[in-house]
C-alpha cells in the first residue's frame, strides 16, 4: 500500500509505503544516500508477512521533494522520529543501510523510546580524518560537474567486480537513480556524512543491535562494523562473505535471513505457542475453500484412502500434538484435500513414506527443511503441524521462532543452517549456487542432498495444497483427537 505521510506539516509531502497495519510490530527501513524505497523491495516482501513494513524515500530522493537545506542533523533526526510516530504508536524495528545505518543511529540516541531494535547495514559511528576529508571533496565535485563526475567510483565501492558483471540490469538501474538525483541534495548529505561522530555515545543504547558487513565493503569495512559492535552492548556482528557495500541489493538472500531471524529472537510474542506450537489465529471454521467430507458418505475409493490415513498419520498427528481430525471424525489440515483426489493422493503419500523411512537425514534437519519450505509459502497449517514435530525432534524455542519467520537462530548446527540455507534458496529463487551446493554435499553427501530436495519437494506440494485451498489452522485451544 502506498501513501503520503500527512500527520505533520513537515512530513506532508514525503512518501512512504506500508505493507500493512494488521500486524503487532512495524519494521521501518532507511535507505542509503542516492537511492530511494524501491532498494529495499527484496527486504519488504521478505518481511511484510510477519510485520507491518513501512519504507520512506528520504528528502529529495525517490518521489520525495527535499532541498540542500534540509540536510542537516539538526533537521534530519527529528524528521525521522516523528515519521516513526506517524506510522506506529509502540516502538519500532528500524533498520538502516549506510547514510541511512548512521540516521538510525542518530535517532535511537535521540529518541531511544521510539525504537524496539536496531539493524545497521554497511554503516559506521564515526570516520578517519582523510575519509572526512575525501567526503567533502566528493561533496565539492558533484556540486561542479554534477552527478555523472560520481557514478563510476561509487558503483566501484557500492558492488564487487563479480556482482556488476553478473548484474547488469541493476547496475543500469542504480546508474539511472544515481544520475537522476539532485547534486545540490547529494552534496549536502555528504558534508553532513564527514561531521557524523557518536562513537563515543554509542554506550548509551540499549535496544538489541545486529551489525552487518560485507566482507569486501571498502566503504565502511568490517573494521568500522566491529568498532560498532563492540561500542554497544550486546550488539551482534555478522560479515557476509564475498558482499560489498549495499549488501541488501548485492545480497539480499543473506541480509533477509539475518534481519528474520535477529527480529523474531526480539518480537513481542512469537508467532509460535509455546505448548500447542500453533500461529496466533483465531478462527473457528475448520474447513477452508474445501467441505469437509463426512466418512459417512465417502466413496470406496475415499474411504480406504480415510482409514490409511486415520491409522496412520492421524495417530501421529496427534502423538506430535497437532490436530488432524474434528471430533466428529472429519480430516483437516491437508488430509482433507487429499480424500478429494485418492489415487493421486495415495501415489503422494507413498512416496512420502518412502522418503521418510529410507532417508539419511536427521529428523531435526527435515524440520528445519520443512518450516524452511513453509515460511516462504506462509503457509499456517504447515507452520503450526511441523513447529509441533520439531519441537518433538528437540529444537529450541528460539530455532522454531525464527525458522517459522523465514529466518535461522545461531542454536543450530552448522549442517542445519546449510539445510535452511538450501531450503530457502530452492524454494525462493528455485537455485542453488555452487558455494551453497557444495556446501550441502558436503555436509548431507550426494544421497542426502537427493533425500533433502525430494523432501523439499514433498512439502512445496504440501504447502501449495493447503495454501490453494485456505486450509485454517485450528481454533486455538483446540486438542489433538485421540482415536
Amino acid at each position: 500500500m502506498s501513501k503520503r505521510a500527512t500527520d505533520t506539516p513537515e512530513t506532508d509531502a514525503l512518501n512512504w509505503v506500508r505493507t500493512d497495519t494488521k500486524h503487532p510490530e512495524t519494521v521501518v527501513l532507511l535507505h542509503a544516500v542516492g537511492y530511494d524505497l524501491t532498494y529495499w523491495d527484496r527486504q519488504i516482501e521478505a518481511l511484510r508477512a510477519s510485520y507491518n513494513v513501512v519504507a520512506f524515500d528520504l528528502p529529495g530522493h525517490g518521489r520525495s521533494p527535499g532541498e540542500a537545506e534540509d540536510w542537516t542533523w539538526e533537521k534530519a533526526v527529528p524528521l525521522i522520529a516523528r515519521l516513526i510516530e506517524a506510522v506506529s504508536d509502540a516502538p519500532v524495528h528500524l533498520v538502516g543501510i549506510s547514510f541511512g545505518g548512521m540516521l538510525a543511529q542518530a535517532t535511537v540516541l535521540a529518541r531511544p523510546d521510539l525504537v524496539r531494535t536496531l539493524t545497521l547495514i554497511g554503516t559506521a559511528s564515526t570516520f578517519t580524518e582523510a575519509a572526512r576529508s575525501g567526503m567533502r571533496a566528493r561533496a565539492s565535485l558533484v556540486r561542479a560537474e554534477g552527478m555523472t563526475a560520481i557514478v563510476g567510483s561509487s558503483l566501484d565501492r557500492w558492488f564487487t567486480p563479480v556482482f556488476r558483471i553478473a548484474r547488469p540490469d541493476i547496475i543500469d538501474r542504480v546508474t539511472k537513480t544515481i544520475l537522476a538525483d539532485d547534486p545540490a541534495v547529494h552534496a549536502a548529505i555528504w558534508e553532513m556524512i564527514a561531521s557524523f561522530d557518536v562513537h563515543e555515545r554509542l554506550g548509551e543504547m540499549q535496544c538489541p543491535t545486529l551489525v552487518l558487513v560485507g566482507a569486501l565493503d571498502p566503504s565502511t569495512p568490517p573494521s568500522a562494523a566491529a568498532a560498532l559492535t563492540e561500542a554497544i552492548l550486546g550488539a551482534k556482528m555478522v560479515m557476509l562473505a564475498g558482499v560489498s557495500h549495499i549488501a541488501t541489493v548485492e545480497a539480499p538472500g543473506a541480509i533477509n535471513s539475518e534481519l528474520l531471524a535477529f527480529l523474531a529472537s526480539h518480537a513481542e510474542a512469537n508467532t509460535v505457542t509455546k505448548h500447542s506450537g500453533a500461529p496466533v489465529n483465531h478462527e473457528t471454521q475448520a474447513e477452508g475453500r474445501l467441505p469437509l467430507l463426512e466418512p459417512n458418505a465417502l466413496t470406496p475409493e475415499q474411504r480406504k484412502l480415510y482409514d490409511q490415513i486415520d491409522q496412520t498419520l492421524i495417530p501421529w498427528a496427534t502423538k506430535a500434538g497437532f490436530q488432524g481430525k474434528t471430533e466428529n471424525g472429519r480430516f483437516i489440515g491437508p488430509f482433507n484435500p487429499f480424500l478429494y483426489s485418492p489415487a493421486v493422493a495415495t501415489g503422494f503419500l507413498t512416496f512420502m513414506k518412502a522418503n521418510s523411512d529410507h532417508t539419511t537425514l536427521s529428523h531435526r534437519v527435515q524440520e528445519v527443511v520443512i518450516l524452511s519450505v513453509g515460511a516462504v509459502w506462509q503457509s499456517k497449517y504447515e507452520l503450526y503441524a511441523h513447529s509441533a514435530l520439531a519441537r518433538k525432534a528437540g529444537l529450541s524455542e528460539r530455532a522454531i521462532a525464527a525458522l517459522t519467520a523465514g529466518g535461522a537462530s545461531d542454536d543450530l548446527s552448522p549442517e542445519e543452517l546449510v539445510a535452511h540455507r538450501f531450503a530457502r534458496k530452492m524454494t525462493l529463487e528455485h537455485r542453488a549456487d555452487a558455494d551453497l551446493y557444495d556446501a550441502a554435499e558436503k555436509a548431507f553427501g550426494k544421497e542426502g542432498l537427493v533425500n533433502l530436495t525430494f523432501l523439499i519437494g514433498i512439502y512445496l506440494y504440501t504447502c501449495v495444497t493447503l495454501n490453494a485451498f485456505e486450509v485454517p489452522v485450528p481454533a486455538q485451544g483446540s486438542k489433538p483427537n485421540e482415536k
